[in-house]
């Protein structure tokens, strides 16, 4: 049977079965897979471990002799431990304790029916089982610091294992608008937009970005990029400095080397995809997304999913965009010129690749005027907002429905202006702030919503669900606030 993935399998063994480890890897090698075995006995080593970590399987070969060789059995606790899959070729029986749920492969002493007993078919079985058995091997980092520090280790620990490997990335704008320059060159204080000192932050991106540079140089890279919803989060100016780093990197490779998919709307969660070999995600929390919590797996049944995933989702954006006879990276290019020349021309606008607005805000007709004074204020400071009374006219077609319902699908924070508790409670209403609230439970919105209270309406005369988020009152002085809340 042809073999449909190249599986990474590392062998352990006693002393003296090396031989027949030998004759194994040897076996799978044959089969077209990579198989690592140690050739010295020096215990269970950091390289060992990593080898471990990174295997698709872990195959120890169990024999009467090697019931007695205690690191044989560290290495099978370690394996199990980090959630790398074990299938064990034993000869004769097989030792009790460690492996008594796991399903052993048994062979003859002389190795004879070998290729029979494990084949592909076994190799893809013990896969699928891991696969339904859980998704352990999760490492979390406490800060960005430590998530991009992680992922340069990891990324050029790859690259001495086994050489590049495809880089596939989701978010922003990508670790390839990261500066390659030193830590104390003026382009990061545009980059972050901040005077402070941050270097050892800069020290740990850069080497993110360099290392996994050198992966994409070699094997290419997939990206899923949000140009239009970047430059509502990060601002004019970072904007323009991070997406000129991209476009360089953009420019310097080769349509075939990189393909890009343009997407309108930001995720909560950024990727990095390397491989088949760990995927490392930034999952943004908070009340305005200035925090994350970065996770990093190498379970290989989990990185498998999350890869056809990624290209599930990365080919049905393309599918859905115009080309106009433009490789995917060519058409990248122009989309951040696009705003880029809309940024030099004036007061940043969104792109056409983008209408998602940052801040929706509810109310019933008879608050109009007041929520139009909101809406004004936010505005003016250059905040993106979607207001029915104002953004509906502006559209094309009549489908406001569909209109409104995609602004409450793409914006981060509610603004619900109300002079009484019917208006705050009307049908419509209602409907909006309860989407909201609904997608804030289940992790897919983090940002903020809050109540304007006009008049005399106070936050106990507010429906239940209201009440547990903010609440101001309608005054000048009170905007300011809303503005620290939405920006």
């Amino acid at each position: 049977m042809a073999i449909t993935h190249r599986y990474r399998i590392y062998v352990g063994f006693g002393h003296q079965d090396a031989g027949l480890a030998g004759r194994i890897a040897q076996h799978l090698q044959d089969m077209g897979h990579l198989a690592w075995w140690a050739t010295v006995d020096r215990g269970l080593s950091q390289d060992r471990r990593a080898l471990i970590a990174y295997s698709h399987l872990y195959v120890p070969v169990l024999t009467h002799d090697s019931a007695r060789r205690s690191w044989l059995f560290q290495e099978i606790g370690y394996a199990l431990g980090a959630g790398t899959p074990t299938l064990p070729v034993a000869t004769g029986s097989l030792p009790t304790g460690l492996l008594n749920e796991v399903n052993a492969v048994r062979v003859e002493d002389d190795l004879s029916d070998l290729c029979e007993r494990l084949n592909s078919e076994v190799l893809a079985q013990r896969l699928r089982r891991a696969g339904d058995a859980g998704r352990p091997g999760y490492q979390f980092s406490e800060t960005p610091e430590e998530h991009a520090s992680e992922v340069e280790s990891r990324a050029r620990q790859i690259l001495d294992m086994d050489g590049p490997a495809h880089v596939r990335e989701e978010g922003g704008l990508s670790s390839f608008c990261i500066p390659a320059a030193a830590p104390n060159s003026p382009v990061w204080a545009d980059w972050s937009g901040q005077l402070d000192d941050r270097s050892y932050l800069h020290r740990q991106l850069r080497g993110q970005r360099l290392a996994l540079e050198e992966h994409a140089r070699s094997q290419g890279c997939s990206l899923i990029i949000y140009p239009a919803a970047s430059l509502i989060e990060l601002g004019p100016k970072v904007w323009r400095t991070r997406a000129s780093l991209l476009t360089e990197f953009l420019e310097s490779m080769e349509d075939d080397a990189v393909r890009v998919a343009l997407q309108a709307r930001e995720s909560m969660t950024r990727s990095i995809i390397l491989g088949d070999w760990f995927a490392a995600k930034s999952i943004f929390a908070g009340v305005t997304g200035s925090r994350s919590i970065c996770i990093l797996t190498t379970h290989p049944p989990t990185v498998g999913d999350y890869v056809g995933n990624f290209d599930r989702a990365w080919q049905e954006i393309a599918e859905s965009s115009e080309t106009s006879g433009l490789s995917s990276r060519q058409r990248a290019i122009a989309a951040i010129r696009e705003i880029d020349a809309q940024l030099a021309r004036g007061p940043a606008t969104i792109s056409p690749l983008s209408d998602a607005p940052k801040v929706f805000i509810s109310a019933k007709s008879e608050d109009y005027s007041y929520a139009e004074h909101v809406y004004n204020f936010l505005t003016q400071h250059g905040v993106s907002v979607f207001f029915s009374k104002v953004s509906l006219p502006n559209l094309r077609g009549s489908d406001y429905r569909k209109a409104i319902d995609k602004a409450l699908d793409q914006t981060q924070h509610m603004i619900v202006v109300a002079s009484s508790e019917e208006n705050a409670d009307a049908s419509w209403v209602e409907a909006e702030w309860g989407f909201f609230i609904n997608e804030k439970r289940s992790g897919r919105k983090a940002g903020n919503l809050i109540t304007v209270m006009v008049g005399g309406l106070e936050p106990s005369k507010l429906p239940a669900s209201l009440r547990t988020f903010e609440a101001l009152r309608y005054a000048p002085p009170e905007f300011e606030k809303i503005l620290r809340y939405v920006d």
